[in-house]
This record gives C-alpha cells, sequence and structure tokens, in this order.
C-alpha cells in the first residue's frame, strides 16, 4: 500500500487478505492498517469495484477493533453518495451497522472465510412461514410436473398470443421496389453505385393539350413594369393613405405592407 500506483486486481487482493487476517499483523496495528486502507480508497481508481473491496475490508477491521475511528466515517460518508450502487449500498451497511459494536461483530466475525455453509436445499426453515400461509387460505405449491398441461403456459405459447420474447430469427427483408433507389441508391446491403437512380421514361404529352396551350413554343405572358428609374411604381396611393393623405409612402412603409 506504499506504492503509489498498484494495479486494480492486487489492490483486489490486499483488501481482501488484509480484511479477513490483519489482525494477525505483528507490525501495524489494526487502526493502522484502517488508516492506510483508507488512503487507498482516495487514489485515482478506474473501478468502482476496488472501492467496494476496502470498504468491506475496512468493515471487517472495525468490527474486530471494536471501535470506528472517525476518519472511516468521513470516508463512508464521502461514498454513501456515489453513483456506484454497489459501492453505495456497503457505506449505507457500514452506517447502519456501526451503531451496535456487537451486530457488526456477529455480522463479520474474526476468520469468517473459513467457516462451512451447510446448505439446506429443501428450505425446511420456511417451513412454519409457508404452514401460516397455508392456513392463512393461501393455495398450496403446485410442481410443475404435476400441474395440468392446458395451464402451463410456454414462452411458445406467448410468442404466438404476441406478448412474449421471440427467440428465433426474423424474415428477411423484402427487395426494395423499381419505383426507390435502384442497384445501390441508399439501400442497405446493396452492391452497386451509391447515386443511380432509377430511369424513368416520361409519357408522351397529349397533342390536343400541347395545341390547346400554343403549340411546342414556349409562351411568355407580358408583365406590367412595375419597377423604373424613380423606384418602384406599382403601389396603390389610395391604399396608403386610408385618411384622405396623398403623400406618397416611404420605402420602409412599402416593404412592411403585406402583399
Amino acid at each position: 500500500l506504499d506504492k503509489p500506483l498498484l494495479p486494480g486486481i492486487l489492490l483486489q487482493v490486499l483488501a481482501w487478505v488484509l480484511g479477513e487476517y490483519g489482525y494477525l499483523s505483528e507490525e501495524y496495528t489494526l487502526e493502522e492498517i484502517i488508516t492506510r486502507l483508507c488512503d487507498a480508497i482516495e487514489r485515482p481508481l478506474d473501478d468502482s469495484h476496488i472501492r467496494c473491496y476496502l470498504i468491506t475490508a475496512i468493515m471487517k477491521l472495525v468490527a474486530q477493533h471494536g471501535t470506528c475511528p472517525d476518519h472511516v466515517l468521513e470516508v463512508v460518508d464521502k461514498y454513501s453518495n456515489s453513483k456506484h450502487v454497489d459501492l453505495q449500498q456497503r457505506c449505507y451497511e457500514f452506517r447502519a451497522l456501526v451503531t451496535n459494536m456487537s451486530v457488526l461483530s456477529n455480522v463479520l466475525p474474526v476468520d469468517a472465510s473459513c467457516e462451512d455453509i451447510e446448505v439446506d436445499p429443501d428450505l425446511s426453515f420456511l417451513d412454519s412461514y409457508v404452514q401460516t400461509a397455508l392456513m392463512s387460505g393461501a393455495k398450496p405449491y403446485v410442481p410443475s410436473e404435476e400441474r395440468d398441461e392446458d395451464l402451463v403456459v410456454t414462452v411458445t405459447d406467448d410468442v404466438s398470443r404476441g406478448t412474449g420474447l421471440r427467440f428465433d430469427a426474423y424474415a428477411a427483408p423484402k427487395q426494395a421496389s423499381d419505383t426507390f433507389l435502384h442497384h445501390g441508391g441508399g439501400v442497405p446491403g446493396s452492391t452497386g453505385p451509391p447515386h443511380s437512380l432509377t430511369q424513368t421514361v416520361p409519357e408522351e404529352p397529349d397533342p390536343q393539350t400541347t395545341r390547346a396551350m400554343g403549340g411546342d413554343s414556349l409562351q411568355i405572358t407580358p408583365q406590367k413594369k412595375v419597377w423604373g428609374p424613380e423606384g418602384y411604381k406599382g403601389f396603390d396611393q389610395n391604399r396608403y393613405a386610408p385618411y384622405g393623405s396623398q403623400q406618397a409612402p416611404t420605402a420602409s412603409q412599402i416593404y412592411a405592407a403585406p402583399i
């Protein structure tokens, strides 16, 4: 821990070993080890899981020490507002357990990693709870192999009703229509040039419509000249003089008037 830079995995191993067997050290006291671990938490760590290991190690050492130093509480309070949910939860648990040192010692006993845990696969410790629920009117549990086949709902049934998750492949996409981009015109997975478009043949114009519009030549209708050397001449004097005024409007009035 004296080195300023340590690999994250090594720091996790150090935290676990010190938390379990720090009391065996003949060179450092428990309070000194706790202080060093608090300093390690303040290092710029990339992985917040490392701080989780350090908080748990400090919690174990505090349980063995019997008292919680003030600087430990400051660290716990600081990381109680962490965005890392696991780290935040450990700090809140630390805060709750440290109020009763006897409970903390029972929760985190010395050398607890070597204890053999007996697993009860039948969960017999819940028998009294189950009996109480049955007496209150709850229905007994029916194993899946004893259930009626009509009542068993599978994933396939859910998918057929449109309410379940689909684990099979979706149908292949349809080919693009000729009216859309052709030969790679933006269609994913195509191999043609990216900007080639479908060539459409224009329809033949109606001869009668063409003659009615004046033949094939370009028709230009004469337009009224409203601009001259003096400026715009197309405004109406009476439009800008509603109260009988014959004074010509200004340029700002002309351009501000609705068209």
